[in-house]
């Protein structure tokens, strides 16, 4: 790989294997209305940095006025 570049594709699926905290985008009333692989996914969505979710995530303050962001359980149910 030296002097190469990994495909758009090939980044994607390496940023899921690498996922370790798949989040769920919640509206104030509690109801999930996205899921995302990682931070940086919802991040992207929102042209914030990773950092911002981050402290987000950490003190559960509510993000852009509208939504809370929680870590998801394996299963996916909160």
């Amino acid at each position: 790989m030296y002097n190469k570049l990994h495909s758009i594709e090939t980044r994607h699926k390496m940023s899921i294997s690498h996922s370790k905290m798949p989040l769920g985008l919640y509206n104030k009333e509690n109801n999930i209305i996205k899921t995302y692989i990682n931070q940086i996914e919802l991040a992207t969505e929102f042209n914030v940095f990773k950092t911002t979710i981050s402290r987000y995530i950490k003190s559960g303050k509510i993000f852009k006025n509208k939504y809370f962001i929680r870590k998801l359980n394996n299963n996916n149910n909160n």
